[in-house]
């Protein structure tokens, strides 16, 4: 009987671990906020938010780069904000914990030009 509820146990976690959804979400220049600096075409802002870990994972195409970021809800107040720097692989992990079903805005300032990108959480 034993072995028998480990195995289910095992096959839950595994099921789990598949069901878990990692979503992507992609960045477009705010040429609203970004004034008259463009942002060169060879430079790639990314993140993958993780919903099991609640983890928001940033990428960067140019390692160790100062950056800011604040994500919004859909009425506009602030879920989490920071200033910080991409690691040494061009990464930023932000724990952001549970969040309920929604949109969010998410802004990113790196020198100067503003990104924005949308994260939905069905």
């Amino acid at each position: 009987m034993k072995k028998v509820l480990f195995i289910a146990f095992g096959l839950l976690v595994m099921f789990s671990m598949v069901m878990a959804e990692e979503i992507p979400i992609t960045f477009r220049p705010d040429i609203t906020h970004s004034g008259p600096h463009r942002s060169p075409s060879n430079i790639v802002l990314t993140a993958d938010y993780d919903e099991a870990e609640s983890l928001l994972t940033f990428v960067y195409s140019i390692p160790n780069t100062s950056f800011s970021y604040s994500i919004y809800d859909e009425d506009e107040n602030i879920v989490s904000e920071g200033t910080t720097a991409f690691d040494e692989d061009g990464s930023y992990e932000v724990l952001l914990g549970t969040l309920p079903s929604g949109s969010y805005q998410i802004e990113v300032v790196i020198n100067s030009a503003t990104y924005i990108g949308t994260l939905v959480i069905e």
